[in-house]
């Protein structure tokens, strides 16, 4: 029983000895590593979103230069047109909770529905802010879509919707719609392929 303890020991401290020593090498090299990720991410990528506007960012590396720049533009549309489907799905939710009805299996393909339309709407108005081919070949490219024209292209889609048409809530559903967007804040996430 003595000897388990004292090898029960000697493990530990080698444990911790190793541990230990390993340690500094170990954060210096993923310091290194990161510092060589950072060559590749441009500078205007830590600028923080106008509260005016969705942000889309999308980066890609590609052969031709020319389909990169494309790629990563339609990338960072995308992501605006994620950030308004998760806002149109909030807004949806927040109508049918006030409406009494969100536990209605209805409400829930609803709201998947318009969120999918949103997901899906051409977001080509979107401008491009900033783009930028870092030395690796990389395209990095920041969109911008005023919060006035996403209002116009959502509204777009709630007036096509014959669900809120024929409840004869679409106002309802508009007056939550300005409300989310008053209080929402892009929130790009950089997207590739």
């Amino acid at each position: 029983m003595k000897k388990l303890n004292v090898l029960f020991t000697a493990l530990i401290i080698m444990a911790l000895v190793v541990g230990c020593g390993s340690s500094p090498a170990s954060s210096s090299s993923r310091s290194a590593s990161a510092a060589g990720a950072q060559v590749n991410v441009p500078d205007w990528l830590s600028d923080p979103p106008p509260r005016d506007a969705f942000e889309g960012i999308g980066y890609i590396r590609l052969q031709d230069e020319s389909a990169g720049l494309r790629a990563a533009t339609r990338l960072a549309r995308q992501d605006i047109a994620e950030q308004l489907s998760t806002l149109v799905q909030g807004m949806m939710t927040n109508y049918y909770r006030e409406a009494g009805t969100l536990n209605n299996p209805l409400a829930g393909r609803h709201i998947e529905e318009v969120s999918r339309f949103v997901w899906d709407a051409d977001i080509s108005n979107a401008l491009v802010t900033n783009r930028t081919l870092m030395p690796n070949g990389t395209w990095w490219v920041r969109t911008s879509l005023l919060k006035t024209d996403a209002r116009n292209t959502i509204v777009e889609i709630l007036e096509n919707d014959a669900t809120l048409i024929l409840e004869g809530k679409l106002n309802e559903a508009l007056r939550i719609l300005d409300a989310e967007l008053a209080r929402s804040q892009s929130r790009p996430t950089p997207r590739t392929e």
